[in-house]
């Protein structure tokens, strides 16, 4: 570091005139100021050109002293300088943002207007020819429709108001007579069918009956205490006679199930409730009432067996017996 060598090179090289003193020069020992090799340079320290911080004598002075060095001010034309740029640039900015706050502002303001316009135009757009809104029209036209009711009942005629003064006097009774249905035409008078179930047997199962009644005669056999019946079907099936001939079992068959079949759903519910039979279906609770009434009146336990000639005399021996015992004992009480 032969810059920062000595003093005495130091003074030589900073005075006003140039000529500096140090042995860096050579032979030369003089050198202009247009060839300072530190022109241009600015102290960082001091803040002055045309020098470093080891040439600054105000550095040099309180690194002797041994203080600490503060630097002087800058020049007052540099710092105006330096704020009016400052102040340039702040102007910039704030111009920029008010700008850019303005248009927000104006974008505001341009969607609040077209909204208020649209409902402005939703609204009369609204409103009929006459200036009413929806409202205020229906109320007129509710107005309108009670003012030509009154008027219409006003203007009734003078006979229906006699046929109502004529029905307020008739009784329930005689509201619902009606006269006997007349022939329009070729076409018969309506005959209604009753409602309800059916309570008795139908015009085919009577005549089906009859005729068992009048072919009663011509199959063999006779009436089993079996096969009485029980409830509202006992005048049906007491015409149902069993017999003994070849296809007289298929012939009871086909009668107990014609008649089971002719029934109304209480009486059936009633038949199987008295053979204990299970009533689910209509079709199933007959087969089963056909099957129980023939096996009851076809089963072999049921058939009365013959009597023979010995079991006979006895039993005619034993009448004899009785009678000729009943007559000696009313003559005994006759002749005390």
């Amino acid at each position: 570091m032969s810059r920062e060598s000595g003093n005495s090179g130091i003074s030589g090289s900073i005075g006003p005139a140039g000529n500096s003193g140090g042995g860096r020069s050579g032979g030369d020992g003089s050198r202009s100021s247009s060839e300072n090799w530190m022109a241009g340079r600015t102290c960082f320290r001091c803040g002055d050109p045309d020098h470093f911080r080891n040439f600054s004598e105000d550095y040099q002075d309180a690194k002797r002293r041994g203080i600490p060095f503060v630097p002087p001010p800058q020049a007052e034309a540099k710092r105006l300088e330096e704020l009016a740029e400052k102040r340039k640039f702040e102007d910039e900015r704030d111009a920029r943002l008010m700008r850019m706050v303005r248009e927000e502002v104006f974008r505001e303001k341009e969607k609040y207007e077209g909204a208020s316009t649209a409902r402005r135009i939703v609204k009369i757009i609204k409103t009929n020819e006459r200036g009413e809104t929806s409202k205020e029209e229906k109320e007129r036209l509710r107005r309108l429709i009670a003012t030509a009711e009154a008027d219409e009942e006003e203007l009734e005629d003078d006979e229906l108001l006699r046929l109502r003064r004529r029905a307020a006097g008739l009784s329930l009774n005689d509201k619902r007579k009606r006269g006997k249905e007349t022939v329009v035409g070729d076409n018969p008078p309506m005959i209604i069918p009753t409602k309800g179930q059916r309570t008795g047997m139908s015009c085919g199962a009577k005549s089906r009956i009859s005729k068992i009644c009048a072919d009663r005669g011509v199959g063999a056999g006779c009436s089993t205490s079996i096969l009485e019946p029980v409830g509202k079907i006992s005048l049906s099936l007491k015409h149902v006679t069993v017999g003994t001939g070849p296809d007289d079992k298929e012939k009871y068959e086909a009668e107990c199930r014609e008649l089971f079949e002719a029934l109304a759903v209480d009486e059936l519910k009633d038949a199987c409730k008295a053979d204990r039979v299970v009533y689910g279906k209509r079709e199933i609770a007959i087969s089963r009432l056909v099957k129980r009434r023939v096996v009851k009146a076809y089963d072999p336990v049921n058939v009365a067996l013959p009597v023979s000639s010995r079991v006979g005399l006895r039993r005619s021996g034993r009448t004899a017996r009785t009678t000729e015992d009943d007559a000696d004992k009313d003559n005994e009480e006759a002749s005390e």
